[in-house]
């Protein structure tokens, strides 16, 4: 289940994020679709560790306003609809500008956080700059019908096995670094199989792209994150679990004892047995109240309804965290928000929530197992238990 594969993906990034026990180890991943993010969010921004900047940064500055006019991003007037073969006039450009000028804002305030660009290896978002040259060159697309977007969108998948294509990534990745503002990149879609290819094609694809990826780490002075929905790739430097405390469908229970904490723990004895510690980003959700989609109350931009931020002793939020904390070690990270507008106006104008302020302290050991439920103490006297059978965690935090 934790769909471990043999991938290096290269040596260690020369930038690590500063990690600390004093509270819960945070990272941010989204971004604000509407608008660049104002003096006091890019303050806020600057107090956790690592900033992931996604792929609608400022979107209404990037796209034709003609193509953000439609009631949503599906519209086959839309968003996700405005290329049409090599024309990519009605996406707008260029995403990574805006992208960068986030990292350049932060790197201002304080310089040791770790920013990282968003990109995807198996599409090529029409509004990022780089999208053209892609766009340009159909030998590097890669032609069938899975994960083209939605139905109206033209978007062409990534032949990474052709060495073209694979030197474009790495391109883009290389001058996104090269600003001093970006340190690294998130690679999404970094553990998925194409469908609907021959199994010798989707194979190779697999291999090449984890090649590219291991040649590419060298070049950044960051990290490069492998965007995982589900398994870690082993030798990877950095890695995110994109689902942390998704339910199954098929249980319509979440599944935290067999797929999350086993992934993380997988990850953590993988930095111990090479003595560089593998980089983990836990995505979840509960905490900050809100998936990883856009929320329901804003289809577009700008965003301005209110999102409820459940209290710290909300069930849900108890068991995301105890699941995250039984598993924690240096340089693992909790996040939470959407893609976009994780900052999403009304009476939400935080992404830094009142539990990343409460006492943890150095772990006193690693979880014990015992019956079920793990169970693990903190230095500041916050204690954590999970039980597997239940699914269901607490955190005690210390007074």
């Amino acid at each position: 289940f934790l769909g471990l594969v043999a991938v290096a993906v290269g040596s260690a990034p020369s930038i690590t994020p500063v990690f600390s026990w004093k509270t819960l180890p945070v990272a941010f991943h989204s971004s604000s679709s509407h608008s660049r993010f104002t003096p006091p969010q890019i303050a806020e921004l600057a107090r956790y560790a690592m900033v992931t900047i996604e792929k609608f940064q400022n979107i209404a500055a990037v796209a034709p306003a003609s193509t953000l006019a439609a009631p949503s991003y599906d519209d086959p007037a839309g968003l996700y609809a405005c290329q049409n073969g090599t024309d990519l006039r009605r996406c707008g450009c260029c995403e990574e500008d805006e992208i960068v000028a986030v990292g350049r804002a932060i790197k201002v305030i304080n310089p040791a956080v770790v920013t990282v660009a968003y990109m995807n290896l198996q599409i090529a978002y029409p509004w990022y700059r780089s999208a053209g040259e892609l766009a340009a060159n159909p030998d590097w697309w890669l032609t069938h019908n899975h994960h083209d977007g939605p139905a109206s969108s033209t978007w062409n998948n990534i032949a990474l096995d052709v060495p073209g294509a694979a030197g474009w990534w790495q391109r883009t990745a290389v001058n996104l670094t090269s600003t001093g503002a970006i340190d690294g990149v998130f690679a999404d879609g970094c553990m998925t199989h194409e469908g609907g290819l021959p199994p010798a094609r989707e194979a190779a694809l697999f291999s090449a792209k984890h090649r590219m990826l291991r040649a590419l780490q060298p070049q950044l002075p960051g990290p490069v994150i492998c965007g995982s929905g589900e398994g870690f790739p082993s030798g990877a430097n950095a890695v995110q679990m994109e689902g942390w405390g998704v339910i199954d469908g098929r249980t319509k229970r979440t599944q935290f004892g067999t797929r999350e904490i086993p992934m993380m723990l997988a990850a953590r004895d993988a930095g111990r047995s090479t003595g560089t510690a593998v980089i983990f980003q836990a995505h979840g959700r509960a905490v900050c109240g809100q998936d990883r989609e856009r929320p329901p109350c804003c289809p577009v931009a700008p965003c301005n309804c209110t999102t409820v931020r459940p209290d710290h002793t909300d069930p849900a939020v108890q068991t995301e965290l105890a699941a995250f904390l039984v598993a924690a070690y240096p340089q693992s990270y909790y996040l939470c928000g959407s893609w976009e507008d994780t900052i999403s106006g009304g009476a939400t104008t935080s992404t830094w929530l009142a539990v990343y302020d409460l006492p943890l302290g150095e772990p006193l050991a690693d979880a014990v197992l015992v019956r079920s439920v793990w169970r693990r103490g903190f230095a500041s006297g916050t204690n954590v238990t999970f039980d597997t059978k239940t699914e269901r965690g607490t955190v005690a935090w210390a007074a």
